[in-house]
């Protein structure tokens, strides 16, 4: 059983990391091996939410540097070529995701065809997000009435001319 503890503080440092590096809080929140689920909760800022000591002290332990280094951290590029074929299949197009991920749609089915073996750890939490979008139904194909939720949006709207620093 976990001890759980006031959640603003944190939501305060999720919502700093966000404003100190451009990056949107679903990403951080991976990054901090936080779901998904739990950290839009905490991000809609609930009267009296409480969050998992464990989430809470990983989630503290990110500093902005650290946030930082996930634009220039390699990592393999099979899992993020997985999540692009996916997201492919499932109708989201390669010109909607390099808008995403700041890239020409070329780069993205290179990714996705594993002609690149390599990619940065933003761009595999970016593309985790996305897939997971399609999962909650959140993301859908540009014909779909519905538009994508307010989650999917931020990843996609978020800042890219940080990244390019």
């Amino acid at each position: 059983m976990h001890d759980w503890v006031d959640a603003a503080p944190f939501r305060a440092h999720l919502s700093h990391l966000c404003a100190a590096t451009g990056l949107p809080w679903q990403v951080l929140a991976l990054h901090a091996d936080m779901p998904l689920r739990m950290a839009e909760t905490l991000m809609a800022g609930r009267p009296g939410y409480r969050l998992p000591r464990p989430q809470a002290i990983r989630l503290l332990s990110l500093t902005a540097e650290d946030v930082r280094r996930l634009r220039s951290a390699s990592v393999p590029a099979a899992p993020t070529a997985s999540r692009l074929r996916l997201l492919l299949g499932h109708g989201v197009g390669p010109t909607r995701i390099a808008g995403v991920l700041g890239c020409a749609s070329e780069h993205v089915l290179a990714l996705a065809d594993g002609v690149l073996t390599r990619t940065t750890k933003e761009t595999a939490l970016r593309v985790q997000v996305l897939e997971e979008g399609v999962w909650r139904g959140r993301l859908r194909r540009p014909s779909q009435a519905r538009a994508p939720h307010a989650a999917v949006r931020a990843v996609a709207d978020a800042p890219r001319a940080a990244s390019a620093a």
